[in-house]
């Protein structure tokens, strides 16, 4: 059996409890400094602890700007689809579109320097729309979902949405007289012009919804 040597004072001796540390604070006692790691309880972590404090997110959004970004993911969904795929025009087992035509499910692509004038207009027109479709919808998942305090952001997006609608349709409206001037010859505008419409269109509301909720924010 082992005791201890009278002359120790075993009371006397600090003792530190040291469990998984959080947080550290220095006490001074008398010449000696102890460093204790004292645990505190922590709230679980959520999805908000990965932003800044500032972050704001789709909850704190209005819900003007809430709608725009449904159109905008709309708008942009409808344009990647409709405005590249070969069935602008469709008919009698033969369809078309900016940069393919199609016969029988036979699918080629055009040389664009064989095509008139206009058509590389539309084809200038639509590119520079989605682009700006793109620009538009990028900016309001960052407004809505992360930076809803940064206005700057609504703003860049209402402009690249209204330059998307404006851009989307003028090539359609420049698209579609052309080609009714030319006759459609048994054939009618096929679900990709319809669809590229919509963008245009859903662009509009984005727009319109940003203009709105700055004036009533």
């Amino acid at each position: 059996m082992i005791t201890p040597e009278p002359h120790v004072n075993y009371f006397d001796i600090p003792t530190v409890f040291i469990s998984t540390p959080t947080y550290a604070d220095t006490y001074r006692h008398s010449h000696l400094t102890w460093d204790i790691l004292i645990t505190r309880r922590q709230p679980p972590l959520t999805a908000d602890f990965f932003f800044y404090p500032g972050d704001m997110g789709f909850r704190d959004a209005s819900k003007f700007s809430r709608i725009a970004f449904g159109l905008a993911v709309g708008g942009f969904l409808t344009d990647i689809i409709g405005f590249p795929s070969p069935y602008w025009v469709a008919g009698l087992g033969i369809s078309f579109g900016l940069f393919q035509s199609c016969s029988l499910g036979d699918c080629q692509s055009g040389s664009l320097s064989l095509q008139p004038g206009w058509w590389k207009g539309v084809v200038a027109l639509e590119v520079l729309g989605f682009l700006a479709c793109l620009g538009s919808f990028v900016l309001m998942v960052l407004y809505v979902h992360v930076k809803n305090d940064q206005k700057i952001f609504q703003t860049m997006a209402t402009g690249l949405a209204f330059a998307a609608a404006g851009l989307i349709l003028i090539g359609i409206i420049i698209f579609g007289a052309e080609m009714s001037g030319a006759g459609l010859l048994g054939a009618s505008f096929g679900w990709s012009f319809g669809l590229t419409i919509i963008s245009g269109l859903f662009h509009i509301g984005v727009g319109v919804l940003n203009v709105v909720d700055k004036a009533s924010s």
